[in-house]
């Protein structure tokens, strides 16, 4: 899958259309992704494209307000002051805020998705020790027993930390060793 670059709301053309079809298409993927439950490295790719569009957003919104205004109307009953802004968006801009306003709600549409399958893993993941416990417990064994095929799949396991620009995650990198048929011993 080919992640959003996230220099995508300005590469290329800036047209509503256009950033649409590509936006869609990237959504589509990562929505093939999260039926499949893989949610790394999808689910904080999102988080980052909709914490950047967030931000051009503010960040456009705090350089308007610093524009010049004109007074229009002093509304004396209510104390209310009415301005018109002296210099208005150009048409690249009015099509980039079209661009952002579309594309917000549905990367939170997909974040949401996201994080309900993630929680939806977690609560199905059961993990117990057995038998003796380290002292270092990053690294071990990890053995998955599928009652299907009668076999306990076993791998080596470490855990990572990995931290995003705003998310600190653990990571478990596995290794698989072999495969034991499921029996009493």
């Amino acid at each position: 899958m080919k992640a959003l670059n996230s220099l995508w709301l300005t590469e290329k053309h800036i047209d509503f259309e256009y950033k649409q079809y590509v936006l869609l298409s990237y959504l589509q993927n990562v929505e093939k992704k999260f039926t499949a439950n893989k949610l790394y490295p999808v689910l904080d790719d999102l988080l980052a494209l909709y914490k950047e569009l967030k931000d051009i957003k503010s960040i456009k919104a705090n350089i308007q307000n610093q524009f010049p205004k004109r007074l229009l109307h002093v509304d004396s009953h209510n104390l209310i002051l009415q301005y018109k802004r002296l210099f208005e968006d150009g048409n690249i801009l009015k099509e980039m805020d079209r661009i952002i306003n579309f594309s917000l709600p549905k990367f939170a549409e997909y974040i949401s998705y996201g994080e309900e399958i993630r929680a939806l893993l977690e609560s199905k993941i059961d993990l117990s020790p057995i038998g003796i416990l380290p002292l270092y417990k990053d690294e071990g064994y990890l053995f998955l027993q599928d009652d299907a095929i009668k076999k306990t799949k076993v791998y080596e396991y470490s855990i990572t930390i990995f931290e995003n620009s705003s998310v600190k995650y653990k990571g478990i990198r596995t290794n698989y060793v072999a495969w034991y048929p499921l029996s009493i011993s």
